[in-house]
């Protein structure tokens, strides 16, 4: 296995709208490791013929940037793992976000330049250290402050749903944790993700605080971005999403934990399964065939009345590199934990080796329109088909209602209105 660094922040995604400063250098650095990799692995007893690239996170959103970039040659890499992240979140590509927050830090360390050339040079001659002392708030859905941008050189001035129909058909497996919203919603003692969750999550203790109104004002915020959708229709659209997802105060009775609950499911959808079943079935419309996908579905018993039954993005990592996240249980090798943790690498590896995800000889359908199916991995392995699909048919449903795709923060396309149609 093969890792790498790229340049991250500032360094590695400021930009300009006239692209002076072009921004996605990391994703340059990306490409330019890659490269060496296909040149020199054969010299380390690789195949530069079988070249799997696995991302999570900000790395699954590098990879899907990586697979549309025409700089990208066919042959650099043959399959892919995307682990939680899509480009097809709205806040995964948002060029004028990305210019704003440059624009911010250029003039906060002193390069207020109206001229972008005499800015970049004054940039070049400003100590690093100086770029980290401005603090940036977080409230707000711009929390993670740098993007990807479009742009004329690694997009070659195209969108994404145009690189995307045109982009190499290779293997692909997905994956995600099935309580994915908890990196926003659950506030920990781990600095190393609570800058997510600081103004937005509730802390382990705290979770039965959570309303009504925690939804909605996160709802809100996510339909803040465009005049479409006016106080009175946002107000409608969440209506009709918290009938969908059955929200509602005659649930407190029973489960305490309900708004919590429904609020870490709802940024779960929005964040993460929606993007991602929106790029499967971009992907099925443009003639992907081999695509599959697994659940992380596990929570160990010690870690339950923190979390809950579901696990947060990246949780997995407890067994895939013992890192925790949420927790502070200590590094556990429980008969069941191993299990899991077999299934887990036995599945990937699968992939790895043979371009189809299975386990025990329990395989993973391909994707199909409208259905699906995910390789299940929890204390039993188990292969679903019912977990995304419903919720997909009414983001869908929701987006035909205001011709508009609240998920990727786009107008939908007179193309996209017919397929709805259909």
């Amino acid at each position: 296995m093969v890792n790498f660094q790229y340049r991250l922040a500032h360094f590695g995604f400021f930009a300009t709208p006239d692209h002076v400063i072009n921004g996605n250098f990391g994703h340059f650095d990306q490409l330019q490791a890659l490269q060496f990799i296909k040149k020199n692995i054969q010299a380390f007893g690789g195949d530069p013929s079988r070249i799997t690239v696995v991302g999570h996170s900000a790395g699954a959103l590098s990879l899907h940037t990586l697979s549309l970039s025409p700089k990208t040659k066919a042959d650099l890499f043959q399959q892919e793992v995307h682990i939680a992240g899509s480009n097809y979140c709205q806040f995964a590509i948002d060029s004028q976000f990305v210019f704003n927050h440059s624009e911010l830090i250029a003039n906060a360390v002193g390069c207020g330049q109206s001229d972008t050339k005499e800015k970049k040079l004054c940039l070049k001659k400003i100590d690093y250290k100086k770029f980290w002392d401005d603090p940036f708030p977080n409230e707000s859905k711009h929390f993670l402050y740098w993007s990807t941008v479009l742009d004329n050189d690694l997009f070659d001035g195209k969108e994404i749903d145009e690189l995307q129909k045109a982009a190499e058909k290779r293997n692909i497996l997905y994956g995600i944790d099935a309580g994915e919203g908890l990196l926003w919603t659950l506030y920990t003692d781990n600095p190393g993700i609570n800058v997510f969750s600081k103004s937005r999550g509730f802390k382990p203790d705290e979770r039965s605080k959570a309303t009504a109104e925690s939804i909605k004002k996160f709802l809100r915020m996510i339909m803040s971005n465009t005049t479409i959708f006016t106080p009175k229709i946002q107000e409608e659209a969440i209506e009709k999403i918290f009938g969908f997802y059955n929200i509602g105060d005659q649930h407190l009775a029973e489960n305490q934990l309900h708004y919590f609950e429904k609020y870490t499911e709802i940024y779960t959808d929005i964040a993460s399964k929606i993007p991602l079943t929106k790029e499967i079935d971009a992907k099925l419309e443009y003639g992907f065939k081999n695509q599959y996908m697994f659940q992380f579905s596990y929570v160990r018993p010690q870690d339950r009345s923190i979390i809950g039954n579901l696990p947060g993005h990246g949780y997995f990592f407890l067994y895939f590199g013992g890192i925790e996240i949420y927790t502070s249980s200590g590094i556990t090798h429980s008969d069941e934990e191993k299990r899991v943790q077999k299934s887990f690498a036995e599945m990937l590896g699968s992939f790895v080796k043979t371009g189809e995800p299975s386990y025990n000889n329990l395989s993973t359908p391909k994707i199909a329109k409208d259905k699906f199916a995910y390789m299940n991995l929890d204390k039993i392995v188990s292969v679903e088909d019912h977990d995304f699909a419903p919720n997909h048919k009414f983001w869908k449903e929701l987006d035909k209602t205001y011709s508009f795709d609240i998920i990727r923060n786009i107008p939908l396309k007179k193309e996209d209105d017919e397929k709805n149609e259909l």
